[in-house]
């Protein structure tokens, strides 16, 4: 009967332990959320205010993440980037991926943590998606919120619109180019271009390299056609 007894005061001492840490740690993942949220927040008004006042980009370094124009300001598209060297990765011999929509960013940071000898660049024109990838990357680093002290390995986080950001890089610099789910033309108003358009693809064969790849990933056979006609 002691026997009997005393097991489960065990059991409820171990789960009033698991409990506590349970709770400890779903602090100090809303505590890191937070910070993360409140530090990226940060450095995107200061990029829009500096917008504002005439500047084309901003580089925030480390972690590594560039803020630039967006759709508003397409008549600069491409006319005022940073130096590849600036922002980008120094051996020109690793492979480099560019991937323009990151969608919340999960599968391309699963890609760049499970390919490491490579280099990922994530676009989005979407804060919140860019910001979803900045989390994961943060976390899967270990690099301190408050004051980061260095970058991302291989990975960088560019805040442009699909349409600009294949001018950040130079020619023929380029592996992959993975594309996720482009939009389709829209004739009504407001009127909008389709995103895998000719002028997106000569882009494209420009900043790849000979041998480079085209990756498109989409949710409508009709947008897969379109491209290979």
């Amino acid at each position: 009967m002691v026997f009997a007894y005393s097991r489960p005061q065990q059991l409820s001492s171990k789960m009033a332990l698991s409990h506590a840490r349970g709770a400890a740690d779903t602090l100090s993942f809303a505590s890191r959320y937070a910070a993360l949220q409140r530090v990226f927040n940060d450095q995107l008004r200061e990029w829009h205010w500096q917008r504002k006042g005439g500047t084309f980009f901003q580089i925030w370094q480390p972690p590594g993440v560039i803020f630039s124009c967006l759709q508003k300001d397409h008549h600069l598209h491409g006319q005022r980037v940073p130096a590849w060297e600036s922002w980008g990765f120094n051996d020109p011999k690793v492979p480099t991926r560019l991937v323009l929509r990151a969608l919340g960013g999960r599968w391309v940071s699963w890609k760049a943590m499970q390919r490491r000898q490579e280099r990922w660049v994530i676009a989005d024109s979407n804060d919140g998606h860019l910001f979803n990838a900045f989390v994961r990357a943060m976390d899967f680093y270990g690099i301190d919120a408050k004051d980061p002290e260095s970058s991302f390995p291989n990975i960088r986080l560019l805040y442009a619109h699909a349409r600009s950001a294949l001018a950040f890089f130079p020619k023929q610099s380029l592996r992959s180019l993975h594309i996720h789910f482009p939009w389709a033309q829209r004739s009504s108003a407001p009127r909008r271009a389709a995103m895998v358009n000719l002028q997106l693809l000569l882009d494209a064969c420009s900043i790849l390299e000979p041998r480079g790849e085209l990756h498109i990933v989409a949710d409508k056979e009709e947008l897969i056609q379109e491209v290979q006609s």
